[in-house]
């Protein structure tokens, strides 16, 4: 291998690690490039603590979304830190549940990616971006009356599931990125093609004298952008912000995928069913909702041996969640009660079913074990 072919290695191993995005346990990623695709789980890494996904790595790259929603069950007496939602294939992400009280969370802060109550970590988010609009929305609710906290945990859920909302913010992040992915398909275009062609033409010298100028100059005005589009997005996100400028604007192969980068926090705070409605065509929608809505009926077990009232915070904000997520989903035209409808036999001797994942298995099957253990039911003849 030449000198040359060496150092374009190089440059492109740099810029696929750009394209690798580690997503938290718990996070579901909507991915448009080349097609569009969700994933609850990679098909490259994952481990306990969260997966890796790698982005569409040529122009115009896609947009690579994360919902996951409010990650916890919040009450009239207090916030409990776990949901028995499960989102990803293999289970729930780590959590220590426990029920803090309302005067407790009026001082919860986010440091970098974690949100921090009284000196404890009671959840890892994926972005600052995230971890600051949680402290946000829990200092909001915990700086309320109690006969108001119902109230404000009500327009949490409806906000969630606000199909219409997230179709706007899809369209105006469409309108308001689109220079910014032409400008990082150039810079791509120039740092891929044009500069190794003219390298292996007439040598190094005269496309390097040409090419860096013009590749820096790309960067400086994606890292513009990005202030601009960051400051009015997240506005207190100002750590985050300062690291991403600069991060675009010294590093050619960052500022191609700057509008990715940008784009991923606007959505964390949505639910996944709902992102899959307001984003996908029907037949892509509905087997993503239909599997979350009956996780959401009958949630993977082992549950944690929290006290029996903690359990019933989180199963009353469940049926919350559920009804908000139906009445969202009727809306957009789909059954609920379909969801819940016993599966057609795929065998003439498969006799029971599970009611989460909707594994079949024969008569003398009793729990299914990919669900932790959920009593089967019987398929009707």
């Amino acid at each position: 291998m030449t000198e040359r072919q060496q150092l374009l290695g190089i440059l492109g191993l740099i810029y696929l690690t750009e394209c690798i995005r580690w997503v938290r346990r718990g996070g579901v990623v909507f991915n448009s490039a080349p097609e569009a695709r969700i994933w609850r789980k990679s098909p490259l890494l994952n481990n306990s603590q969260g997966d890796a996904y790698i982005g569409w790595a040529l122009p115009t790259f896609g947009e690579f979304h994360v919902a996951r929603g409010f990650p916890f069950s919040p009450h009239t007496d207090g916030l409990l830190t776990f949901t028995a939602a499960s989102f990803h294939q293999d289970g729930r992400p780590s959590q220590p549940a426990f029920l803090k009280p309302w005067n407790d969370l009026s001082q919860v802060t986010a440091q970098g990616e974690k949100l921090v109550v009284s000196g404890q970590a009671v959840w890892v988010c994926d972005t600052p971006n995230e971890a600051g609009r949680l402290a946000a929305e829990i200092r909001a609710g915990a700086a309320l009356e109690p006969n108001r906290r119902t109230e404000w945990s009500h327009r949490l859920l409806e906000a969630q599931f606000d199909v219409p909302a997230i179709r706007e913010r899809l369209a105006d992040s469409r309108r308001r990125l689109r220079r910014l992915r032409q400008v990082g398909a150039a810079a791509w275009s120039l740092m891929f093609l044009a500069m190794p062609v003219a390298v292996w033409r007439w040598g190094w010298t005269p496309p390097l004298w040409i090419g860096i100028p013009l590749l820096f100059a790309c960067s400086l005005w994606i890292s513009r952008e990005v202030l601009r589009l960051h400051r009015e997005w997240f506005p207190q996100a100002g750590d985050d912000r300062f690291r991403l400028v600069l991060l675009t604007a010294l590093s050619p192969v960052t500022a191609v995928r700057a509008a990715e980068l940008l784009d991923r926090p606007r959505f964390e705070e949505f639910h996944p069913a709902a992102l899959a409605l307001a984003s996908l065509p029907r037949e892509a929608a509905e087997p993503l909702c239909a599997a979350l809505w009956r996780d959401l009926k009958h949630p993977r077990l082992p549950l944690p041996a929290l006290p029996a009232d903690q359990l019933l915070i989180e199963s009353k904000w469940r049926d919350q969640v559920l009804k908000t997520f139906g009445h969202a989903a009727s809306k957009e035209g789909f059954d609920t009660v379909r969801w819940d409808a016993p599966p057609a036999r795929t065998e003439s001797n498969h006799g029971r079913y599970c009611p989460r994942c909707h594994a079949q298995s024969t008569s003398q099957g009793t729990v299914c074990q990919d669900c932790g253990g959920i009593a089967l039911l019987d398929i009707p003849a």
